[in-house]
């Protein structure tokens, strides 16, 4: 989600927009920036101590100071007439941005390069646009960006972890790996959520009841211990839990409880750089509630390996024990509680 600021204008039947052109630049305190653009009117002695030899010229463009605030990210073109106060003024959202890409245009340059170049890898593993059923691996070659885009990614580059950052960022996409040679993507499926908390919930896929008996199976059978990844908990929304070594299960859960399981693979060196495959999804009224339904599904060693590993955790049952059960669906279709895990 993009924020931004705007002046609107109502029922305008078309874009009026007057070229301009920025003769200088004015930079102001914080707070200072904050009384000019509330007092657009007053005389102020920094648009006196800069004035602009002409108004317009013979292309029919404005001449304008651009008036920015340390802290701010937009700012105010101004053109005062010969006055010492902002005749005519303009909101230019994100100025300090532009001044920015102005300063440095092969920066501005390569950053629209990488954009492009992530758009094209996008369009090339997902041609309709929309979310993946699946999960699905994809390789693009470095040779093939180098030629299309002109730029070279290498090992251990921070240009290439910022590519690479770039396309995590993106919903669609799950991991990347980059090998020199090739980038191998693994695109990110939906996540089909059962919704158990409100009478308009999403119906439950036919087969949520058997996912989840195969996934409690395959932990049982799992010789490896339950760990916490703690740095899920610190950098993302919830906590990741996770049985197994190079590959494994894995439970997901999310502060808002949704309780997601799944598999992951290709945990080299550790799990927060394994692929995770999503299986299936339930949605709870609150982290305490998930965290219980969680642990009844992964059972007992659950319980014992993380206690053993974050005795803090007990503080998490405590609480989950401690808060109000959620309604359970009725014979006469009252309430909304779902089978329990």
């Amino acid at each position: 989600m993009l924020e931004t600021k705007a002046v609107f204008r109502r029922k305008d039947t078309e874009l009026n927009a007057t070229d301009c052109v920025v003769d200088k630049v004015v930079r102001l305190s914080g707070a200072e920036f904050d009384r000019f653009s509330h007092n657009l009117m007053r005389e102020w002695s920094f648009i006196r101590d800069n004035p602009i030899d002409r108004v317009v010229d013979d292309q029919g463009r404005y001449h304008c100071l651009l008036v920015v605030g340390d802290g701010r990210h937009d700012g105010i073109l101004v053109n005062s007439e010969g006055g010492d106060y902002a005749r005519y003024s303009a909101f230019i959202p994100n100025a300090q941005a532009w001044l920015e890409a102005e300063r440095h245009p092969s920066l501005s340059e390569l950053a629209q390069k990488l954009a492009a170049a992530v758009d094209y890898i996008l369009s090339e593993i997902n041609p309709e646009g929309k979310a993946a059923e699946y999960m699905g691996s994809y390789t693009i070659s470095n040779g093939s960006l180098s030629e299309k885009f002109g730029i070279t990614f290498g090992s251990h580059s921070s240009l290439t972890d910022a590519f690479i950052d770039m396309l995590q960022d993106r919903p669609e996409v799950a991991s990347v790996r980059f090998d020199v040679s090739e980038f191998l993507i693994t695109s990110a499926p939906r996540e089909a959520a059962v919704d158990l908390e409100h009478d308009n919930a999403v119906s439950v896929p036919d087969d949520t009841e058997t996912v989840f008996a195969v996934w409690k199976t395959m932990t049982e059978q799992n010789p490896e211990q339950w760990r916490e990844d703690t740095r899920y908990r610190q950098k993302k929304d919830g906590a990741l839990f996770y049985i197994g070594g190079e590959e494994g299960q894995y439970m997901r859960i999310a502060n808002d409880g949704k309780l997601v399981v799944g598999t992951y693979d290709i945990a080299r060196p550790g799990i927060e750089n394994a692929v995770l495959i999503s299986r299936a999804v339930r949605k709870y009224g609150s982290y305490e509630q998930t965290f219980l339904a969680a642990a009844r599904l992964a059972g007992q060693r659950f319980m014992a390996d993380i206690f053993n590993e974050k005795p803090s955790v007990m503080e998490q049952i405590r609480g989950a024990r401690k808060a109000p059960p959620a309604p359970r669906k009725q014979k006469d279709g009252r309430g909304d509680m779902g089978p329990e895990l």
